[in-house]
């Protein structure tokens, strides 16, 4: 049975209840969505204590279907006022979902004299470690030293300083199939509702997990999985050689590319930034030929 873990910022109490029935359907930023509308009052503080940050994992993670190993984080945003989620690549969701996770709930707030903390997540349950020791430290720098210290197969998600000192548009990171901090949850300002949870960190360790997938018919679904990969390889190839930047120019002919705050749909400088523009920027430079962002996806745009 998958879990709800709700953490307590003010009291220290991370907890774990059974998926409620009426959230079974539910994955993903229809998740997020649903447990903020449901939650969090309307009029709160974006960077306040009735304020939530809800991580959760798609409805498919951890199974062999494809593309389905990304993480949701949504909160009340502080640059819109509204419900927002923003999606973001990485290890996180599917070692959540080995550990039978489907949402994580970061409820309250620490005050500045409880300090800075890490939520612990593994196969024993969660718990919140002092952080302080790593105030002020950026993501990278960070990714390392909690590797030494809770190993190099960790899932992590993390703030950096944007995200302690609450800037409105920081994100969250999370490390890659590689174990570097360079996918990040960038919508939103989800990283300044992090910091003012005083959340420095969450660690996802699925060691001795036993992760128990729901399946009516496992052969069946496994088949199904194994065809649409070999569709995804077959049809997105382009995709896979440019990455989404081979977009950029399509996007900026029909007149919607963002630029300039959106005041305007095109930009001259298009072609310098598109897809074939940084293929051959990265093949000069003797870089790799796609990567994944997230473990089971065949298309590798990254």
């Amino acid at each position: 049975m998958q879990q709800i873990i709700r953490v307590n910022m003010h009291s220290g109490i991370v907890s774990g209840l059974d998926l409620p029935g009426r959230y079974r359907d539910y994955g993903g930023r229809a998740l997020t969505a649903r447990i903020l509308s449901e939650e969090v009052p309307p009029n709160s503080y974006p960077l306040g204590k009735n304020n939530k940050c809800v991580i959760a994992t798609g409805l498919f993670a951890g199974t062999p279907f494809p593309c389905s190993n990304r993480c949701s984080v949504g909160a009340k945003s502080p640059l819109t006022g509204g419900i927002k989620e923003s999606n973001v690549g990485g290890m996180a969701a599917f070692k959540l979902s080995r550990l039978n996770i489907r949402a994580v709930i970061i409820e309250e707030q620490a005050d500045e004299r409880q300090g800075l903390y890490i939520l612990k997540l593994d196969a024993t349950g969660g718990r919140l470690i002092s952080a302080d020791e790593y105030r002020g430290y950026t993501t990278y720098l960070l990714t390392s030293v909690l590797q030494q210290r809770f190993g190099k197969k960790i899932g992590l998600l993390m703030i950096g300083s944007a995200g302690e000192l609450r800037l409105s548009a920081a994100g969250i990171a999370s490390i890659d199939i590689h174990g570097n901090p360079c996918d990040y949850a960038g919508r939103g300002g989800m990283g300044a509702v992090l910091g003012s949870k005083h959340l420095k960190a969450v660690v996802i360790d699925d060691q001795d997990a036993q992760n128990i997938s729901d399946y009516a018919d496992r052969e069946k679904f496994i088949s199904i999985s194994r065809a649409f990969t070999r569709k995804l390889k077959e049809s997105k190839k382009d995709l896979h050689k440019f990455g989404t930047p081979i977009e950029i120019e399509m996007s900026n002919e029909l007149g919607y590319l963002p630029t300039r705050n959106f005041s305007t749909g095109r930009f001259e400088g298009a072609a310098r930034i598109g897809g074939e523009t940084m293929r051959k920027h990265i093949e000069e430079r003797g870089g790799p030929d796609g990567t994944a962002c997230m473990p089971g996806c065949p298309i590798a745009c990254k």
